[in-house]
């Protein structure tokens, strides 16, 4: 997963991961320098 700051987007190949359902749970940790951290989690359809 690559993050693009100036435009503030996440970016992930799906050809690197190996996916047998069609819906998927995606779950995002980001933690700073200093402890903080926030948590994004969405489910996703793939076909």
């Amino acid at each position: 997963m690559e993050y693009e700051y100036k435009t503030n987007t996440l970016t992930y190949d799906f050809n690197d991961g190996d996916f047998t359902d069609t819906n998927n749970n995606l779950k995002v940790i980001v933690t700073d320098n200093v402890g903080n951290s926030s948590t994004f989690e969405a489910l996703f359809y793939r076909k």
